[in-house]
């Protein structure tokens, strides 16, 4: 902001905040994590994101670069993925 920026996304640091009721492997897991551990997907969609590299992340990117449809993406992006990984603490299965 100090540099003239209107804004900032901040939605996953928040995650590790302690007033934050997700998981605790979770929150250990984003500790970790250092910004080369970032890519970005969904661009294909016009929806860019920066997430978390992971098999599950690399799956969906080589999904888009295959062409896959909105249609296609939407079952395995879905914030239901990601609602049970905050709950289990699994992330396996999810775009974080």
């Amino acid at each position: 902001l100090a540099l003239g920026a209107e804004g900032v996304l901040m939605g996953t640091r928040f995650l590790a905040s302690k007033e934050c009721n997700v998981h605790p492997k979770i929150k250990e897991w984003l500790l970790q994590l250092e910004e080369a551990d970032t890519m970005m997907l969904l661009r294909s969609i016009k929806n860019a994101a920066r997430v978390v590299k992971t098999d599950y992340t690399q799956r969906v990117l080589e999904m888009e670069e295959k062409g896959a449809t909105l249609e296609e993406l939407i079952p395995v992006i879905s914030g239901d993925k990601q609602k049970a990984a905050y709950i289990s603490g699994d992330v396996s299965d999810a775009v974080m």
